[in-house]
């Protein structure tokens, strides 16, 4: 725990910061332009109102968003391989070498950014299975390839029990 909050304040020492009403926005230094922290800004914000009207809830705190290269994200996180992004309280999100926001961390973002407001409009009492298919469905991701094979193991009566979900994924 101590080599990882090492890390991270070596890494965000070096970072650029931004601000917006709702975020705090930390990014990789010199080779990362003002205009690509900027235009991240702008696709939370863009998000934020989209995600506020469809909850109908509005966030008290500001949310911190960290872009990291994958190299740092792996061992600052310690985040499984497969995972794309991860919240802990901040967004993070490796970026590698993008300089503009691709439509893939446009929907990273809106993803986070609703583990975010589910956090704080729940205070942090949300089953994980809830928490994540809300934050697909606002990212507009579709489960919808998975209805056939998940019918079949419902009628199986082989879908892993509720309760097992309640944890993280990890």
């Amino acid at each position: 725990m101590m080599d990882r909050i090492a890390k991270e304040a070596e890494v965000e020492a070096n970072q650029r910061q931004a601000e917006s009403y709702n975020f705090t926005l930390n990014w990789e230094g010199p080779d990362r332009s003002e205009k690509f922290g900027k235009e991240v800004l702008e696709t939370l914000e863009r998000h934020f109102r989209a995600i506020e009207m469809a909850l109908n809830f509005t966030p008290r705190e500001p949310v911190a968003v960290v872009l990291y290269t994958r190299q740092q994200y792996m061992d600052i996180t310690k985040a499984p391989s497969w995972s794309g992004a991860l919240n802990n309280g901040k967004i993070i999100i490796p970026v590698g070498g993008l300089d503009s926001v691709t439509p893939r961390l446009s929907e990273l973002l809106r993803h986070e950014l609703t583990h975010s407001f589910i956090y704080q409009l729940t205070q942090g009492h949300t089953p994980i299975w809830l928490n994540e298919g809300l934050a697909q469905w606002q990212a507009g991701e579709s489960s919808s390839e998975y209805a056939a094979p998940l019918a079949r193991l419902h009628a199986a009566k082989k879908l892993i029990p509720m309760e097992m979900l309640e944890g993280s994924f990890t």
